[in-house]
């Protein structure tokens, strides 16, 4: 019975493990700064599809990690 305890825990085990490592790393000194992205207004065409889908991609991205999005 310990046996099965043990193959079932293993894998949430491992899973604090990863997480205490990432919790454990030094803070990065850079995380407080502001970053950019620059994108020139050039016309309507296939470039500003790829300028406002990446604008997009970054704003979800930085949602997810919790930074804030203006």
């Amino acid at each position: 019975m310990a046996c099965e305890e043990v193959a079932r825990l293993e894998p949430e085990i491992t899973r604090i493990e990863d997480e205490l490592k990432f919790l454990l790393l030094p803070k990065d000194p850079l995380d407080e700064k502001d970053g950019c992205s620059k994108s020139a207004p050039h016309g309507r065409g296939r470039s500003y599809a790829v300028r406002r889908r990446d604008f997009r991609m970054y704003g979800r991205f930085a949602e997810t990690r919790g930074w804030k999005w203006n």
